[in-house]
């Protein structure tokens, strides 16, 4: 997250989806903001607030999060800030070029959405849990667990809980099920196969203890703000 300055000065985890032909960059609410949701103060001590954000991708696209009058560019869930969710409309990321991926998930048409989300059942965020660069572009895959009824509310919010110990690296990140299955071809090779379904946005963690928990939106919810197109509040 940028203002004026070329390097950043909060990292978080985004992710490209493609919905009705447009492209955006998802992630949360607090991640474009820089903004407690709940309470609207500020992340960061002294008052930052970017103006831009830019994508670890092999380009590196650097996009506006306001406009000149200092306006959100990007649309909240109808409910408010508080559901912590984001997307900023952005052109289409250039294809794949070898080493380095532009992460495009069709979150509406290319998933499996027959897959059930099931109480103890593993999911995966995908983010960068690490400053240093490990992976070049790619993201981490932390294994966690559902650990809350999917259609309970949390502190009044309709999203769910998640068992991993994750890092504040992770906020934006997609979570997905993947139901792996190791199948052997005709050639005698063996290959990787089975379903995905992207199931909501990594919000926040919770740690108490030796207790690590983190919060996801439904994908339902992230439906609901493309549809509204309501822009978020200054």
């Amino acid at each position: 997250m940028h203002r004026g300055t070329p390097r950043p000065k909060l990292t978080a985890t985004a992710f490209y989806a493609n919905y009705k032909d447009t492209c955006y960059l998802i992630s949360n609410w607090h991640v474009f903001a820089a903004r407690n949701p709940e309470t609207n103060a500020f992340v960061e001590a002294d008052g930052f607030e970017p103006d831009s954000v830019r994508a670890h991708v092999h380009t590196m696209p650097t996009y506006k999060l306001k406009n000149d009058a200092g306006d959100p560019l990007w649309p909240e869930h109808p409910r408010g800030q508080s559901y912590d969710i984001a997307a900023l409309e952005v052109p289409k990321p250039e294809a794949r070029v070898p080493g380095r991926f532009a992460i495009s998930l069709d979150i509406f048409t290319e998933t499996d959405s027959a897959i059930p989300l099931v109480m103890g059942m593993s999911l995966f965020v995908l983010g960068y849990p690490l400053e240093e660069d490990v992976s070049g572009s790619l993201p981490i895959w932390k294994q966690a667990t559902l650990a809350s009824e999917p259609t309970a509310a949390i502190a009044g919010k309709p999203c769910f809980l998640v068992d991993t110990a994750s890092r504040p690296g992770m906020s934006g990140a997609p979570v997905l099920i993947r139901d792996i299955n190791i199948i052997k071809l005709a050639n005698g090779q063996f290959q990787a196969a089975g379903p995905t379904r992207f199931v909501g946005v990594y919000s926040e963690r919770y740690v108490r203890d030796d207790v690590h928990l983190g919060r996801v939106w439904p994908e339902t919810l992230v439906h609901e703000m493309l549809e509204a197109q309501i822009p978020a509040r200054r």
